[in-house]
């Protein structure tokens, strides 16, 4: 109720409405709310990982995807089966294990290629090993080589996630069939196009 009290003083609700990230950072910063995910993964740095998520080198629609695994609120298929909103547990792409979010991003053998690839790219670029933790998080170590390449570093892995969650979502609802080339394909293509459209 102080929350809402406190809203109520920081913002006229007039003609014009406040934008969603308005209050939201009021909600972290002076409305005392936490995001549940904080206590989650208590061995995360959130502070790093919002900033990073919503870095202006990303591109707004594989913003959203981002958000949410920062968040830890994307419906894969075992979080929906958990709550009785579906009744198929199982990955979208490989069809043989539970689709989880650690699954989907990491382990999945569909993705496998694109993940060596963006691996290979974080090893060549700033001599980083790829970790679940940074593609679910965006979570960089702190070495100078990071600090050098951050922006790309996130270009890269919000592609990637970008990528994957389209793909899976393409073999979900679309019944397309997809196959680890196809994810792999994609990944290289939106990286070139962003590449050429950004930074020509």
């Amino acid at each position: 109720m102080n929350t809402l009290k406190a809203l109520d003083q920081n913002f006229e609700f007039s003609s014009h409405s406040p934008s969603c990230k308005a209050l939201y950072s009021f909600l972290l910063e002076k409305g005392g709310v936490r995001p549940r995910v904080t206590s989650t993964f208590p061995f995360i740095d959130f502070k790093s990982v919002f900033i990073n998520v919503h870095d202006s080198v990303i591109d707004p629609v594989a913003l959203n995807i981002g958000f949410k695994l920062a968040h830890d609120v994307v419906p894969v298929a075992y979080t929906l089966y958990l709550r009785n909103i579906t009744g198929n547990k199982y990955c979208s792409l490989c069809k043989v294990e539970c689709e989880t979010v650690e699954h989907l991003f990491y382990y999945c053998p569909f993705i496998l290629p694109a993940r060596k690839l963006l691996s290979k790219w974080f090893n060549d670029i700033a001599n980083l090993q790829l970790s679940l933790e940074c593609i679910r998080f965006s979570v960089l170590p702190r070495t100078d080589s990071a600090k050098l390449f951050r922006k790309f570093l996130l270009f890269l892995l919000s592609e990637f996630r970008y990528v994957v969650w389209n793909m899976r979502n393409k073999a979900r609802f679309d019944n397309k069939n997809i196959i680890a080339n196809h994810i792999l394909a994609s990944f290289i293509t939106r990286v070139k196009i962003r590449l050429y459209l950004d930074y020509i």
